[in-house]
């Protein structure tokens, strides 16, 4: 006999991340360097400050951390506040309108765990990030698909979408996988159709690389919308993947809620040190952000010279449109056996930037593989439109 599992519990599939370069080499028997532009991660490490700070934390190992992350969260206020103002923007948040947690999926999965019960219905564009889809089957909810315009989310068609079950709608700009933003002036429109007892969640991972007059993020929109839910990431553009940390900004009344539902002590000291240490210093925060935009730029420059549609990427990372079944999984295959890993969605192929020697290597190998991929991105595209 064994324990009965609870039904969403027992039907969800257990998260799987990209294929780790270990598990690749192991099963093609690979002996040679791996390229890894699967997961998004920024190329560069830490820096020998941020390692110091790391140091320092871990002598207070024996301790428990700041479980409301207090330091922390008094610099995002300051960072928030700077960010906004770069693009001659206000930013008014406090200290009581941010919650961190064990990176921005586990406060999203709290949201969830707040809001979402058996029956309701979630509104995502589609694709998009898909723990939204895990987060969901977990509550008992249906999820609404809103197809995409452009590789791009269509605010429009997701606001038609909504009906009396629907409890969050939820909008990743930039998109992850395709790599799209939608303008921030558009997001502001969308919040003002969205009726007030329906949760937005903006999910804004990969924010700083679309930074600019058009786009942004939606923290600004906080003053007015009550029901906004902006969730950030040290995992991509600080380069801290490996420590798990996360925040979200939002009225004191959803971050309260979020803090009832997060398990005690979510971010350990060495976390929370190096995620301080790095908000802290955004001269070089924006160096390591410029080098990766500098790169998105001649990668997108080039693959569109080989023949690949590649839109106008708002992240740290490429998309591909191979929508023919299996094609993306076939191509992502083939780029493995010659030494690159990528991540394969059912649409398309996703590659991160990666460093200017890595990215020489993927644009190499994708020359070498032919023009006859990059035709069909552009037949399987006229064919969708």
């Amino acid at each position: 006999m064994s324990p009965n599992t609870r039904p969403n519990v027992a039907s969800l599939e257990v998260y799987e991340g990209g294929r780790s370069p270990e598990l690749v080499r192991a099963e093609l028997g690979l002996s040679g360097p791996l390229v890894e532009l699967g997961a998004n991660e920024r190329p560069f490490p830490p820096d020998d400050f941020v390692l110091a700070a790391v140091y320092e934390a871990a002598r207070q190992g024996h301790r428990y951390p700041d479980y409301t992350a207090k330091e922390l969260r008094r610099a995002l206020v300051g960072h928030l506040a700077e960010e906004e103002a770069r693009w001659n923007r206000r930013c008014e948040v406090a200290e009581e309108q941010i919650v961190v947690g064990c990176g921005s999926s586990s406060l999203i999965q709290q949201l969830f765990l707040c809001y979402v019960s058996e029956g309701d219905e979630i509104v995502v564009p589609w694709p998009s990030y898909r723990p939204l889809l895990h987060n969901a089957q977990l509550c008992g909810a249906e999820v609404v698909r809103v197809g995409l315009v452009d590789e791009t989310a269509d605010l429009p068609a997701m606001l038609r979408a909504i009906t009396p079950r629907t409890k969050v709608i939820c909008l990743t700009n930039p998109n992850n996988p395709t790599s799209t933003a939608v303008e921030r002036a558009s997001v502001t429109a969308f919040l003002e159709q969205v009726p007030s007892d329906i949760v937005v969640l903006v999910d804004e991972a990969y924010v700083e690389y679309s930074a600019g007059e058009l786009y942004g993020s939606a923290v600004h929109d906080l003053v007015h919308f009550g029901n906004l839910v902006v969730a950030r990431t040290f995992s991509k553009t600080f380069g801290l993947a490996g420590f798990r940390v996360g925040f979200a900004v939002s009225n004191p009344a959803i971050v309260n809620d979020l803090r009832r539902v997060g398990f005690a002590f979510p971010v350990g000291n060495c976390a929370q040190a190096a995620a301080l240490a790095t908000v802290r210093s955004p001269q070089v925060l924006e160096a390591h952000l410029q080098r990766v935009l500098e790169e998105r730029e001649r990668v997108t420059r080039e693959l569109r010279q080989l023949g690949w549609r590649v839109a106008d990427s708002r992240t740290n990372f490429i998309w591909l449109p191979l929508g023919a079944p299996g094609a993306s999984s076939d191509l992502a295959r083939r780029l493995e056996a010659v030494g690159v890993v990528t991540r394969a969605f059912a649409e398309g192929l996703r590659v991160t930037i990666g460093t200017r020697e890595e990215n020489d290597v993927l644009l190499a190998r994708l020359s070498e593989l032919g023009p006859s991929l990059s035709s069909a991105s552009r037949v399987e595209s006229t064919l969708r439109s």
